[in-house]
Formats: structure tokens, sequence, C-alpha cells
């Protein structure tokens, strides 16, 4: 019986034997991916007052594991977010892809983020 649980926690990791990523993984570091995508278009915008990822609008935060391809699994993501500037105040989101590997979240895809 040990050596089946002891299998069995092998198995749920991260990475499987041939570097394959859990559908749980890619989408947990896709959104984190996102999140920081976000931030970093945000916080270097000098037009920017204040943001945060609080979901004003509706949008939900979402991820899901679209298919396994190229060693990885690509993850569609949704992540709400808000930013202000003298101008206004944007409740928005994105939706973006990622190719999600045992090394790296690349984002393919989606939606820019430049409020300036």
């Amino acid at each position: 019986m040990w050596c089946l649980f002891v299998l069995f926690v092998s198995a749920s990791g991260c990475a499987g034997p041939n570097g394959d990523v859990s559908d749980e993984t890619a989408t947990d570091r896709a959104l984190a991916a996102e999140e920081e995508y976000i931030e970093t278009r945000l916080e270097g915008a000098a037009c920017v007052d204040g943001w945060g990822f609080e979901d004003y609008g509706g949008w939900g935060e979402t991820a899901t594991a679209l298919n396994r391809s190229d060693g990885g699994v690509y993850v569609a993501v949704r992540h709400p977010f808000w930013y202000s500037t003298v101008e206004l105040d944007a409740d928005i989101g994105t939706e973006a892809t990622y190719l999600v590997t045992a090394d790296d979240a690349r984002r393919v895809g989606g939606t820019e983020v430049s409020p300036c």
C-alpha cells in the first residue's frame, strides 16, 4: 500500500517523467503570469494613478486548459483589473492564451494592456 501512495503522490506533482505539466499546475501558472503581465503594464504607465485586480466589472477570473502540444499545455485565461487616470476610471479585463511548459509560461496572444 505504501508503494501505491508514493506512486500517486509523484504522479500528481507539477511535472511527470517526460516534463508534462498537469492541467491544474498549468492553469495556476497561466493566471499568475497574466497577473504579472497586467502589473508590469500598469506599473510602467505614467498616466495611471491607481490600479488593482478587484473585479468591479463582472469579468471573472478563469483559466481553462485547452489542449496539449509542443511539450506543454495551452491555457485560455480571463483576468479582471481596474485602473484610473486623470481622464477615466476603467473596470476591464484581459483575455489571453498561454503555452505552459515545465520551465515556462509564455503568453502567445491576447488583449494588450496599454492605458496611456
